[in-house]
């Protein structure tokens, strides 16, 4: 039926980028994160590097050397290092650039004009010269008094518990930062597979579609327009390898293709004032349409060739038209206008709905809400109030061989029709479904990288730390070893230790994720943004890549010989 009139608006921002800015934004976030986790990871290394070198500040400082010089010693070191490293980052990216141009999906807007200018270089320095600035205070906040400094035995005594405390809080954020990227990028992943397995109303396997366009100045009205796209029709139906085809004004999914719409209005049902008709979008196809396409009619028929050639007044709808107009009634052999009844002249062009399709989307894979569709015969097009315009037609062929192999007879084909005349838009079926999902392929991809890459990061992080651990404590597990303590005791006493550290960032983790998955919701389908598999696989995954670093140094710990160990002092 009917519906009141609801007026919406939307920036022109919004109308351009809205589809693909919550993508950036998350894409940015998962950048920020990863960074996190490599300054958290270099800051660690940092402060070990700082403890390890508290008895060359002493002496330096015994020697009459002032803070403000050794400052400036250390700053110059970190921002070396930092430079070098947002240089090869650089490098890195400006790779990894013409990789993501090259594969990145079509439909993301301006991914060619992508370039790594002069901003991005100052930005990189900026963000360098900070990160090195940061760093660079870590050995200046960790200096003692001289005559401490200079008592401390530097290998063999263990570190404060303040320090322990600071090294932990460090282990346990990249546990923590690099559990929330795993969470999205398995949500991604999870919801990649589903709009994978999303029907999308045709058969996507043995298909070629392509489009032509007739010139105005040797079609000049619709009636040309269709008898020659029916030419075409009939000339590619002799070809070999071709056991159908079909015509259509606009396909699904198909990219450059925009579905003339128009408002529908029912027999029968009086149009109240202030209400706003359906809003249905409208096809003009050949005959045997659905049949080529692999749709299935779900009640009636659908529409063959002989109605087209008799111009019958008929129309098939999608279950999404039927549920939006007649809820709860049979829609077959209902009548049925395009275009405001008061507003067109003449008498009114009625047309009988003769079956029932299933839906196609028309936007993409995702559509939660699908789109009503008409479908007309293309001769009928001709003369009905706000049918599709003809000038331009996309045809779908369905093959017994590689679809690809008949694009140049095709061709051969459509010159000896008309010379003029070019194909566009040459793709195959299961190609226009792999573009549909490639913008979240893409995002997904990225966000599995980000993912691995700060869990690399923060097992590297664990095993540095501990192995420092190790072999701080050289001398005390030679202790112990002597005394009779068990090597598994020894190595279980580390595993422990980063055990429990990384079961804190994971719970971390764990309570960030739940409540930022919301972010999420608006690029995720049919996944719920706390996903219970989601969580505990990614939380499984975590800790056992954690332990498996705490395991390394714990057994390199364990098989210490007690003699080479308490020659260490």
């Amino acid at each position: 039926g009917y519906r009141a009139l609801v007026s919406t608006a939307t920036t022109l921002l919004d109308a351009t980028v809205g589809g693909i800015a919550a993508t950036l934004w998350i894409l940015l976030l998962a950048v920020g994160l990863v960074l996190l986790v490599a300054c958290a990871n270099v800051a660690n290394l940092f402060l070990v590097r700082s403890e390890v070198r508290q008895r060359e500040i002493a002496v330096r400082r015994a020697l009459g050397a002032g803070t403000r010089a050794i400052a400036q010693y250390f700053l110059t070191e970190s921002a070396l290092l930092c430079l070098a490293g947002g240089a090869m980052g650089l490098a890195l990216a400006w790779s990894a650039l013409h990789v993501l141009v090259a594969f990145g999906p079509v439909n993301l807007p301006r991914l060619d004009e992508v370039r790594l200018d002069g901003l991005v270089w100052a930005y990189t320095f900026v963000l360098s010269l900070v990160t090195a600035l940061a760093l660079g205070s870590i050995p200046l906040l960790r200096f003692t008094p001289v005559v401490q400094s200079l008592h401390e035995s530097g290998r063999g005594s263990a570190a404060s518990r303040g320090r322990y405390r600071v090294r932990h809080v460090l282990m346990g954020v990249q546990v923590a930062l690099a559990l929330v990227l795993l969470v999205a990028s398995g949500l991604m992943l999870r919801s990649f597979q589903k709009l994978r397995a999303v029907d999308p109303g045709f058969e996507a396997t043995s298909t070629l579609t392509f489009r032509i366009g007739l010139p105005r100045t040797d079609y000049p009205d619709r009636g040309r327009m269709a008898v020659g796209h029916r030419a075409i029709v009939n000339r590619l139906s002799a070809l070999p390898g071709v056991s159908a085809v079909s015509a259509s004004t606009c396909l699904p999914l198909a990219e450059g293709q925009l579905c003339q719409g128009g408002p529908l209005f029912i027999e029968g049902q009086p149009f109240p004032p202030g209400a706003i008709a359906p809003f249905v979008a409208i096809r003009a196809i050949d005959g045997g349409y659905f049949e080529t396409m692999g749709t299935r009619v779900l009640r009636g028929r659908g529409i063959d060739r002989s109605d087209v050639d008799r111009e019958e007044p008929i129309v098939v709808v999608n279950q999404a038209l039927v549920n939006l107009a007649f809820p709860g009634q049979d829609p077959i052999g209902q009548r049925v206008r395009l275009g405001n009844p008061s507003l067109a002249p003449g008498p009114p062009e009625w047309l009988t709905i003769a079956g029932v399709v299933v839906n196609t989307p028309i936007f993409g894979l995702a559509e939660t809400n699908p789109f009503p569709q008409l479908y007309m015969p293309i001769f009928a097009s001709r003369t009905v109030n706000m049918a599709p315009r003809l000038d331009a037609m996309s045809y779908v062929m369905r093959t017994t061989v590689t679809p690809g192999a008949l694009a140049e007879p095709v061709r051969r084909a459509i010159g000896e029709v008309d010379s003029k005349l070019a194909l566009g838009q040459v793709r195959t079926s299961q190609d226009i479904l792999d573009r549909a999902a490639a913008q979240m392929a893409f995002t997904m991809v990225l966000l599995v990288i980000a993912a691995s890459v700060a869990l690399m990061i923060g097992v590297v992080g664990i095993y540095g730390v501990l192995s420092y651990v190790v072999s701080q404590r050289t001398s005390e597990i030679g202790v112990r070893l002597t005394l009779g303590a068990e090597p598994r005791s020894v190595a279980g006493t580390i595993v422990r230790q980063g055990g429990f550290v990384a079961l804190a960032g994971i719970t971390a983790g764990l309570a960030v994720a739940l409540t930022g998955g919301r972010l999420l919701e608006s690029l995720l389908y049919g996944v719920s943004p706390r996903d219970p598999s989601v969580f505990a696989t990614t939380t499984l995954l975590v800790l056992g890549v954690a332990l498996a670093a705490c395991w390394l140094p714990a057994r390199r710990a364990a098989r210490l010989s007690p003699l080479e160990a308490l020659r260490v002092e």
